[in-house]
């Protein structure tokens, strides 16, 4: 069963954070910067023998995302070495607007048609960024 549950989305009428690109040091000297970010993390299972397909589909999907969408900036997919068919992928996006247009694209709608029978359940979870640090 594929269970979507986004939660976190900027509520609409809210203040947003002001300074787009505020930047300060924390403690160890890296550089955070305050934006109007989203970050999205899905948790994923495969269905029974087919996480194989599920990852290499994840992997070429997350490269399409960066190479064709703007509003994506960082798409990366996980997988937990212990238990293989259990995926995590995260998602940072320039703000809740580039997200919701990531779902309505042509490869958005082909990716779910190929990976959902490979799917045995989905979450999702939204937050928005209070400071990233400019390192991996």
């Amino acid at each position: 069963m594929v269970n979507e549950c986004p939660r976190g989305m900027a509520a609409r009428g809210q203040a947003q954070p002001t300074g787009d690109r505020a930047r300060r040091q924390n403690r160890a000297g890296l550089v955070l910067r305050q934006t109007d970010m989203l970050v999205v993390v899905i948790f994923l299972e495969a269905a029974h023998e087919r996480q194989d397909d599920l990852r290499v589909a994840l992997v070429d999907y997350a490269q399409t995302c960066l190479e064709r969408e703007p509003g994506c900036r960082r798409y990366d997919v996980c997988m937990d070495p212990v238990e293989g068919a259990s995926f995590l992928l995260y998602q940072v996006y320039d703000d809740e607007a580039a997200y919701l247009a990531h779902r309505e694209l042509p490869h958005y709608a082909e990716f779910r048609t190929l990976a959902d029978p490979w799917t045995r359940s989905r979450r999702v979870l939204t937050y928005e960024v209070i400071s990233l640090s400019d390192t991996a």
